[in-house]
């Protein structure tokens, strides 16, 4: 698993050079506690249910507290976001939802200077009844992700693990969602 920590939460707040290659971030005196609202946990995409939609998939990933969990394919070249299996309209079943395209999150290496730029989208139909509108026949929701990530620096982080060398990375995400709805 991962976990992140927030870095604004030390009294007074870290503070750390986000550009270059030849960085050093202290991070040391962190102890960040298992099971954090944003720890990262990665599982086996055959345990869990809708997980064979994917059948190329490698990993699964979620975030503690979160009820989506994602679905990837890791490979020598490239990690790509293939979907994911959660309740994206709130019917209150989670089900299987595929990126259409799959979309590549990391090229292999990803080092400095790496960027991703990407886009994709996912669909659900289901029926009024199913989001508790029974008057309504049918319901299309559809949601474009454009997906925009670039490596600003690199360095060796210091951990109180050890020292790692490490990359930062700002991703920014948008997300343009369409409701549709047949009476």
């Amino acid at each position: 698993s991962f976990i992140y920590f927030d870095a604004n939460v030390p009294s007074p707040p870290f503070t750390f050079n986000k550009n270059g290659t030849t960085n050093t971030w202290d991070f040391s005196v962190l102890s960040p506690v298992v099971g954090e609202e944003d720890t990262v946990f990665f599982l086996d995409p055959a345990t869990i249910s809708g997980g064979g939609s994917f059948p190329s998939a490698t990993h699964a990933t979620y975030e503690n507290g979160d009820e989506t969990i994602n679905m990837m394919n890791i490979s020598g070249g490239n990690l790509n976001f293939l979907g994911f299996v959660g309740d994206p309209i709130g019917t209150g079943t989670n089900s299987p939802v595929m990126a259409q395209p799959p979309v590549i999150a990391m090229n292999f290496p990803y080092t400095f200077g790496n960027t991703i730029n990407g886009n994709t989208f996912y669909e659900v139909f289901t029926t009024g009844a199913a989001i508790g509108q029974p008057t309504i026949d049918s319901v299309r929701f559809k949601s474009s992700l454009i997906i925009n990530t670039e490596v600003i620096a690199s360095g060796d982080i210091i951990l109180p693990s050890g020292t790692f060398a490490s990359i930062l990375e700002q991703k920014i995400n948008s997300s343009i969602d369409s409701a549709m709805m047949k009476g």
